[in-house]
């Protein structure tokens, strides 16, 4: 779907939300490789794919925010069009635990730049606002240890916005 977002999660890519005919998805796909084949060495394999829809997210998303914590091992996603909420998917050897509500930023970031530092601090910057038509300036910060404290809000010393599509 156009507007969806995905992340490589080194033997899987997950795909999450997106819009389908002016219908905001909340559908997360995990597509994985069935065969250990490089297919830098061998061009002439077509590789096996698996597609497996898994938990639905709790809300529809589109142009949101997605990042893999790998210690963790754990995905949020953040934001999106006219959205605050956030949520988390735990990924173990053996099980895809169902997504889990966290706090909510603070301001609705829709294509923000998402990062982590230190394993645990997960960092929300830029991104536009459209119910308010402008882009975002700051950024947030959730401890992912500390969650019940919820996103930090912080000001940057330069004022400038940062979305997907760039510094403005």
């Amino acid at each position: 779907y156009p507007n969806h977002k995905s992340i490589n999660l080194g033997n899987a890519l997950l795909i999450t939300g997106g819009i389908n005919e002016s219908i905001i998805s909340n559908e997360v796909f995990l597509i994985s490789l069935l065969d250990n084949i490089d297919l830098c060495l061998n061009k002439e394999s077509i590789p096996k794919l698996k597609i497996s829809q898994i938990h639905s997210l709790n809300y529809p998303r589109e142009d949101h925010n997605i990042l893999f914590l790998p210690k963790l091992r754990q995905i949020i996603v953040a934001g999106g069009n006219l959205s605050k909420t956030c949520e988390c998917l735990t990924i173990t050897s053996t099980n895809i635990q169902p997504w889990t509500q966290l706090p909510n930023l603070n301001k609705i970031r829709a294509n923000a730049t998402m990062f982590l530092v230190n394993d645990t601090n997960v960092y929300c910057v830029g991104g536009f606002d459209h119910k308010e038509e402008k882009y975002q300036s700051g950024y947030e910060c959730l401890n992912m240890l500390n969650i019940e404290n919820g996103w930090k809000m912080c000001l940057m010393k330069e004022e400038f916005c940062v979305s997907t599509m760039g510094v403005i």
